[in-house]
């Protein structure tokens, strides 16, 4: 895995712990007010860890899994500021919420980011990702 393309799930990370600070614990007046603290709590420390790490070993994917399917499953509201990219990243039971033709998309990009590095040329994920999903 090369250090850009963790480093850019990794920015990712970062910006949705910010989000999920700011919306889910500063604020008693807002519509999660009622939810147990203790679970909130426990998805930003999984957060907070996840944003330490400066590897993808096989601890943080897992935990980057149970993150993202516990903000599926009890913070639908979280729902639309979760980056598609991290679902594909962390795969395993995240691949349950992504379409099979965003699946599809994110193979042929993979594919194209290992043929890339076998054969020593540069690869800017952002750029070829808005290639292939027709961003550009």
């Amino acid at each position: 895995m090369s250090s850009s393309y963790f480093e850019h799930h990794h920015n990712l990370i970062n910006e949705l712990l910010k989000f999920t600070r700011k919306n889910l614990s500063s604020n008693p007046d807002s519509s999660h007010a009622n939810e147990n603290q203790t679970e909130i709590n426990e998805l930003l420390q999984n957060f907070e860890c996840l944003a330490k790490a400066t590897s993808a070993n096989e601890s943080f994917i897992e935990l980057g899994t149970t993150t993202l399917c516990k903000i599926v499953a009890t913070h639908s509201t979280l729902m639309p500021h979760v980056n598609r990219d991290l679902f594909w990243f962390f795969g395993g039971d995240c691949l349950h919420y992504m379409p099979d033709e965003e699946i599809r998309r994110y193979q042929l990009l993979e594919d194209q980011r290992y043929e890339a590095e076998k054969n020593g040329t540069g690869f800017d994920y952002s750029s070829e990702k808005a290639k292939l999903f027709g961003f550009e």
